[in-house]
């Protein structure tokens, strides 16, 4: 799959972790009365196992986005009918008895959140209260959208639809620990505005690698936002009136502020583009460095709270390995996830086909990787300002986006992406306090209707 021959773990203690761990999560969810669904036998399987299978009927499927070619498995062949009883076999072993398997190739009966990878607030509030009896709820990365995940869990054992007002004073009371309606106020006015959507999420203007057009950040990313920033700015004015210093609240606050200046940014890219096909000197200045400052002072906000910094992550990736070679291995795994991750690389003449595999607006991220990719282009564009016909599109594309070496300045950028590789270290500041940020950047762009 996706993580073929990049970085996989040579340590077989830290496999051996993971189905340590898996099996206390089974268990436990034995005591509770709840039952274990475990993966089915895969019906895919790597090339290499042709001749190896006997019995089995392989059949080769095309390459995805320059990665290895897989097979299917024929699952009425006499091969898969052995792989499948000793793949059960060894799931037993490790994980313990199991009454269900679920087909992966089998289509998900419930919602799905935005997919991994995501910084994004993003869904519908108002259908996933109205869910009862859900077969199923997939969320690849539960830290985010906390409030929809929640509601959207609840359907799994809802019986009746419930009240939104209703459901929204609750959790403000039980996430911010207090009673105050300006708690309840500020989930209202996501719910009005981010979590009122039923289009696809749209990706980050910051993490986009940067174009003279805006392009999915990531696969399956919208390209346009459907609603203002000024709703989420309203929103964390009210959270930062709440007399509260809880874990959720620090995160909702950072979460929603980071999200109204990312959307406020689109209208600073879209200055600077106009103003430079038009050969508006001002207008492409003042565009161009609004928005940079935007992108520093979310950089700037996000290191206020350790679930938006990159070091946290890179650390709780270190501690999943077992000995220092693997802990290099899943620190340089978690940053090629942002940059290079991808199959294809030098084989192909426009590099990397699907680069990246991860589109998050972290501190420090922002700061030593996406704000050189933007001074970068904003450097080049002014270096080549009122030229006729000067474009940066590339001839190929792959999944919207430019190709990631399609000509000159993507070359140099892919560059610059891999001395950011090859030096990075985290920084070392003491982070700002939080309110004191948000309260300083609220005042600064909340009432700015640019």
């Amino acid at each position: 799959g996706h993580f073929d021959s990049i970085l996989p773990p040579v340590d077989p203690m830290f496999l051996k972790s993971q189905g340590q761990l898996g099996r206390a999560i089974a268990d436990r969810m034995r005591a509770w009365g709840i039952t274990p669904v475990f993966p089915a036998c895969p019906c895919t399987v790597s090339a290499q196992m042709n001749g190896i299978l006997k019995g089995a009927n392989l059949v080769p499927q095309p390459s995805w986005n320059g990665y290895r070619s897989v097979c299917k498995i024929d699952c009425s062949s006499q091969g898969y009918a052995r792989l499948q009883t000793a793949y059960k076999k060894q799931m037993t072993a490790i994980y313990g008895e199991a009454e269900r398997y679920w087909d992966l190739s089998d289509e998900l009966q419930g919602h799905v959140l935005p997919a991994e990878g995501r910084t994004v607030l993003h869904g519908n509030a108002a259908q996933a209260v109205n869910i009862t009896n859900a077969e199923a709820c997939r969320a690849d990365e539960p830290e985010s959208n906390p409030l929809l995940y929640t509601l959207y869990m609840e359907g799994l054992t809802r019986t009746q639809p419930e009240d939104l007002d209703a459901r929204l004073k609750k959790y403000a009371a039980c996430r911010y620990g207090t009673q105050q309606n300006e708690g309840y106020a500020a989930l209202r006015l996501l719910c009005d505005s981010a979590y009122a959507q039923d289009s696809p999420a749209p990706g980050s203007v910051f993490c986009m690698r940067p174009a003279m057009q805006l392009e999915p950040t990531g696969p399956g990313d919208a390209v346009q936002v459907n609603y203002s920033c000024s709703m989420l700015f309203k929103s964390a004015e009210q959270l930062l009136a709440l007399k509260s210093d809880t874990t959720g609240w620090h995160y909702d606050l950072c979460d929603i502020l980071r999200q109204a200046l990312s959307i406020k940014a689109r209208k600073s890219y879209a200055l600077a583009m106009e103003s430079f096909t038009q050969k508006d000197v001002r207008g492409f200045e003042r565009g161009a460095n609004d928005f940079l400052t935007l992108l520093e002072d979310c950089d700037r906000l996000l290191r206020c709270e350790e679930a938006f910094r990159l070091s946290y992550h890179l650390l709780r990736a270190s501690k999943c390995a077992k000995i220092d070679a693997e802990k290099n291995n899943f620190e340089l795994a978690l940053l090629l996830q942002h940059s290079l991750y991808g199959a294809g690389g030098v084989r192909k003449k426009q590099g990397y086909l699907l680069h990246g595999m991860a589109w998050r607006e972290w501190g420090d991220l922002l700061g030593s990787l996406h704000s050189r990719r933007w001074r970068g282009f904003f450097k080049h564009l002014a270096a080549h300002f009122g030229e006729r016909k000067f474009s940066l599109e590339t001839k190929e594309k792959s999944l919207g986006r430019s190709a990631y070496m399609g000509n000159k300045f993507y070359e140099q950028m892919s560059e610059m992406e891999m001395e950011w590789l090859r030096n990075y270290t985290p920084a070392q500041e003491e982070p700002e306090t939080l309110r004191e940020v948000a309260e300083e950047l609220c005042r600064k762009y909340s009432n700015d209707e640019n």
